[in-house]
């Protein structure tokens, strides 16, 4: 059995998963295997992959029909890894020098760690780095970390549910974990999302800890996202956020998911409202809680009102 598995999900990745392989196979811990879980790709993904396995054994590829999201290909992953150490990889980030033997050595240094993460950089598409650090800018989260060593802090998890509602600090190609875990720890009933909630999940019994050090590139990819793909992107985020809700055990942790979700009730109003879709919209409005304590969103009711009745009245 390997020491380690690296579980990378793919779909359409061609351009850039070579360079990804290449970053992983690189490393100075070579105690690896590499599961890539090709999600249905129509490029030629496979081509790529299968050429590198042929050329080393550490490589492993696994294709299936494409699911719509990557909690499926993820937890596919999960149930073939053979490693003791358990790392999380998108197929077009970049692996940094060292990060392995990194990870391993704080897993051996600290017995109570089952979860690390770490902070990251973020190239664009042609591979130039916007950000050096992207969690500098993530301070809130930082007040549950405590130093231990060499830029390694342990979190205290009462607080850690607040903290990853207000803002996700976890880059999913920042994680790795311990076995035994979960075979179907990513919730393959969201297309999105499925990261956060995991977190959230394993945050009830798991101890996480975090490197604050890069050890990672996270590539910006542009693209547009169009009406209806955002009101997805909304509706699924609500969903999400009700799902950890229920996992909060302090009241102020509950208020933060209610906060956050109120802000999607309220950008799914005035997406819905531009449409001049004005059911949707009220029904978006009204589902935030709290109303009376939001005055943005009672004018926004009022204007939704005139906008009807000038519609009306134009027909």
């Amino acid at each position: 059995m390997c020491k380690t598995s690296v579980i990378v999900p793919a779909y359409n990745a061609e351009k850039y998963i070579e360079q990804t392989l290449d970053s992983i196979l690189s490393q100075s811990f070579s105690d690896i295997e590499i599961i890539v879980i090709d999600d249905g790709s129509t490029d030629a993904t496979a081509d790529r992959v299968r050429a590198l396995a042929e050329h080393d054994a550490r490589v492993k590829y696994i294709y299936q029909q494409n699911s719509g999201g990557p909690a499926k290909p993820r937890n596919v992953g999960l149930a073939a890894a053979q490693g003791e150490y358990i790392f999380i990889f998108d197929s077009d980030d970049i692996m940094l020098p060292g990060k392995i033997e990194k990870y391993i050595n704080v897993f051996l240094s600290n017995n109570d760690i089952d979860v690390i993460f770490s902070d990251f950089q973020v190239i664009d598409e042609l591979g130039n780095v916007l950000s050096e650090s992207f969690l500098y800018e993530y301070q809130s989260f930082r007040r549950i970390c405590e130093y231990q060593t060499d830029n390694v802090f342990k979190l205290n998890m009462n607080n850690f549910h607040e903290e990853i509602i207000k803002a996700n600090f976890i880059g999913t190609s920042g994680v790795a974990f311990k076995r035994p875990v979960y075979q179907s720890l990513f919730d393959e009933r969201f297309s999105s999302g499925d990261d956060i909630l995991a977190w959230a999940s394993l945050a009830e019994t798991k101890n996480f800890y975090f490197i604050d050090f890069p050890l990672h590139k996270y590539r910006k990819r542009d693209g547009s996202i169009s009406n209806k793909n955002l009101e997805s992107l909304l509706n699924n985020k609500i969903k999400i956020l009700a799902e950890i809700s229920s996992l909060c055990k302090t009241s102020s942790a509950k208020n933060a998911a209610v906060e956050k979700q109120n802000e999607y009730f309220y950008s799914l109003g005035y997406m819905y409202r531009s449409q001049k879709k004005y059911a949707d919209a009220m029904l978006a409005y009204k589902s935030i809680r709290n109303l009376i304590e939001f005055p943005k969103v009672l004018l926004a009711l009022i204007k939704l009102a005139l906008l009807k009745t000038k519609d009306f009245w134009s027909k």
